[in-house]
């Protein structure tokens, strides 16, 4: 458990979140999706326009749930600090479609087009500014500075929430991130240790579980592990024969009401306090980290007691629905 002055260090910029405005939702998606086409286009033939969406942006740790929710997929996120991006896969042809459901989906908002294409030019350019600085210590475990110029250490997790066909989304995720892996953009395990790299790729919903450990010998796309499928093993030798652990996983997840229950008008109670510690500990120990969905969201200071709670008892990453272009004050 953090002490007091830890739990304030842990928080930073966690205060950032809170006046961000509502996500748009599906009908503002349907209609105003074209938009994100539009934007990006301008940008296409512009590498240089692309590290002005993190320019001055420092990371906080925020999920942004549901990304084609926003104005501009993937821009909303990372020009609010977001480091971790949520989109949802609909395999369609040689393509992955993005959006909230297969009946909402245009060939247009794909992740070459919209996540892969852009990431890939923006690291291209970013790594390219740091051949003219001086020799030093590299940024990343590989050598490659990220997509934060503020923090060049910070990777950025990319969370594909299989949708239809997980099988045929899996055969069709691996050559799509071809390009980020080639270039070395990648965090990989390569059977004995995690490279960082500056993008993380982490599989979740109904995921192929086996297609993620069959390739022991340089993965590079991780598992989003149940959370609450961790706690009957909560003695240290039996986790190390886990099936989830860091070698194959990135983050475990739980559902907030599932794993905590309802926080009443007198905060959590000391049962939720014991099992959210716990289920924290026991993650950690794993080499995971923890994020929970389906957190409270209104009142706003129900939300906003939730997520301080969260993240001073060490919780990873907090999930949002709401951005605004960029997070303002403390």
């Amino acid at each position: 458990m953090l002490n007091t002055a830890d739990s304030f260090g842990h928080i930073s910029g966690i205060f950032k979140l809170l006046n961000w405005t509502q996500q748009a939702d599906n009908a503002f998606f349907r209609e105003h999706g074209a938009a994100s086409i539009e934007s990006f286009d301008v940008l296409a033939n512009k590498s240089s326009e692309l590290s002005h969406w993190t320019h001055d942006t420092i990371p906080v740790t925020c999920h942004s749930h549901n990304d084609h929710g926003h104005r501009i997929l993937l821009q909303s996120a990372i020009s609010s600090g977001c480091i971790s991006i949520e989109m949802t896969l609909f395999p369609a042809g040689n393509e992955l479609l993005i959006g909230p459901n297969p009946d909402m989906l245009s060939r247009a908002i794909n992740l070459r087009t919209l996540y892969v294409d852009p990431l890939l030019r923006m690291l291209r350019e970013n790594n390219q500014k740091l051949e003219n600085l001086p020799p030093g210590p590299f940024p990343h475990d590989n050598g490659l500075s990220g997509v934060f110029p503020d923090d060049p250490t910070q990777t950025l997790v990319l969370l594909m929430d299989f949708g239809d066909d997980p099988e045929r989304v899996w055969s069709l995720l691996i050559p799509h991130i071809e390009p980020l892996r080639e270039a070395g953009f990648l965090t990989q395990f390569n059977r004995s240790v995690t490279i960082q790299g500056p993008i993380t790729i982490v599989a979740t919903g109904n995921v192929p579980f086996h297609r993620i450990l069959e390739r022991s010998t340089s993965r590079d796309v991780f598992f989003d592990a149940p959370l609450l499928q961790l706690l009957p093993s909560y003695d240290q030798k039996i986790l190390q024969n886990s099936d989830y652990s860091a070698r194959n996983s990135y983050y475990a997840f739980a559902d907030f009401h599932a794993a905590i229950g309802t926080v009443g008008c007198n905060g959590f109670s000391d049962k939720q306090l014991a099992d959210l510690r716990q289920q924290v500990q026991i993650a950690h120990g794993l080499g995971l980290k923890v994020r929970y969905g389906g957190t409270p969201h209104w009142p706003r200071k129900l939300r906003n007691y939730v997520r301080c709670i969260l993240a001073r008892e060490g919780v990873d990453i907090i999930t949002v629905d709401e951005l605004s272009h960029r997070p303002q004050g403390n």
